[in-house]
């Protein structure tokens, strides 16, 4: 018995924060990189010390006025866990960038988006914090044949995605993770 799944994701572009500019460095940058660094080194903190044991990597963005933070969790991760222990995960990273961010608007929700770039489709989550001033994009890879899909590497371009099923992976994926402020 096969079950349709209907989704609508949207894309990072319609979610994004979009600030002014800010090119003053010492009065707007100073303070987001430092908190960002504080954050990578609490997720990346081993699980015994009650981190993630998982790497970010932070860039500023002065035309739209964000600091963000980036990492990249296999999609084969993601599927082995079940959407329960995907939202277990998501619920602990959000804790510990809450947990970085006191007195400040905390990240209250990651949301599955979908990513089109170069003619290739992948989901990510997308939350932003820090009174809008910070955003975190946890990309989800999609380069893995987990639904039978046709997929084809070659040199100039990434992927040939044409017959993947991307219900397959979302059904796997909690479209909304709400934080635990």
């Amino acid at each position: 018995m096969t079950s349709e799944v209907k989704f609508q994701i949207p894309t990072l572009e319609e979610v994004q924060v979009r600030n002014h500019p800010m090119p003053l460095y010492h009065a707007h940058w100073r303070g987001l990189v430092e908190t960002a660094f504080a954050i990578r080194q609490e997720v990346a903190a081993p699980l015994e010390d009650e981190g993630l044991d998982f790497l970010l990597t932070q860039y500023e963005n002065t035309q739209r006025g964000v600091e963000t933070l980036r990492g990249q969790v296999l999609s084969k991760y993601f599927l082995k866990e079940q959407k329960a222990g995907v939202e277990a995960w998501l619920s602990r990273l959000c804790y510990l960038i809450n947990q970085k961010t006191k007195g400040y608007k905390p990240l209250e929700k990651l949301q599955l988006v979908l990513l089109t770039r170069q003619n290739t489709n992948f989901f990510a989550y997308y939350g932003k914090f820090y009174s809008d001033q910070m955003e975190i994009i946890i990309y989800i890879g999609s380069r893995e044949d987990i639904d039978g899909a046709l997929v084809f590497h070659r040199q100039r371009s990434n992927v040939d995605l044409k017959s993947r099923d991307w219900s397959v992976l979302a059904e796997y994926l909690p479209e909304v993770v709400w934080a635990k402020i």
